[in-house]
């Protein structure tokens, strides 16, 4: 639905009489207008919010913790020079945690963190990221990138660039099958639905928001350094 009809007070509660709906599962995860929040709030329809940060009533990936813990494996498998890649800016708060829990990480274990985004890319991948020995990278694209500027000076992941990538799956770069975080959207769907049971039976009850960790699946993509 566009924000000018989830924003409208006159249609929202409409939509749960035509189709009989005692409540809602909303997935409106970034910049969400807060005409929204409070129309929800003020008609007191039992809801719950997925994959979006709220004070309650909420089921999300915990992205900070899973990112300190992928940063923490690359740790373990002897690197120090780990760098954290996110090419294509996003409003989603999975961004900010990301980087959080791997700053968390690099600080704890007395590193230099290293954020490789649009403006330091061109300077950081032209030497296809010779100033690092191991990445997490934040989507798909992000690890995409990093193999082309491999492959363009002669190196290769793993051999020469240990990532680990977050995604919905196990991810693959053509043969080469990525470490990956993958995000419980599955897990996020249940948990959302027996919640939202749960807020239809109480409606006037808040239920704490629940974060869901990322399950890391080793691949091919991470190698202990030194090689």
């Amino acid at each position: 639905l566009p924000d000018a009809r989830v924003t409208d007070a006159a249609y929202v509660p409409r939509i749960l009489r035509e189709l009989s709906a005692d409540g809602l599962l909303v997935n409106y995860n970034a910049d969400i207008p807060s005409a929204m929040v409070d129309m929800i709030r003020s008609h007191c329809i039992p809801a719950v919010w997925m994959n979006s940060k709220q004070e309650a009533d909420c089921v999300y990936p915990d992205d900070l913790n899973s990112s300190r813990h992928a940063t923490e494996l690359l740790i373990s498998a002897r690197h120090r020079r780990i760098a954290f890649v996110e090419l294509s800016p996003t409003t989603h708060y999975s961004s900010a945690d990301r980087r959080e829990g791997y700053a968390v990480a690099m600080a704890k274990a007395g590193l230099r963190p290293l954020v490789v985004d649009c403006a330091t890319a061109p300077h950081h991948l032209s030497a296809a990221g010779q100033a690092f020995t191991a990445a997490v990278a934040y989507q798909l694209s992000d690890a995409l990138t990093l193999w082309q500027a491999c492959a363009d000076a002669g190196r290769r992941i793993p051999r020469d660039l240990s990532v680990i990538v977050f995604g919905d799956r196990p991810l693959a770069l053509g043969s080469l099958r990525l470490d990956t975080m993958v995000i419980p959207f599955g897990e996020q769907g249940r948990r959302a639905v027996r919640m939202l049971v749960r807020k239809i039976a109480e409606p006037d009850a808040t239920q704490g928001p629940v974060a869901l960790p990322a399950l890391h699946v080793p691949r091919e993509s991470v190698t202990a350094y030194p090689y």
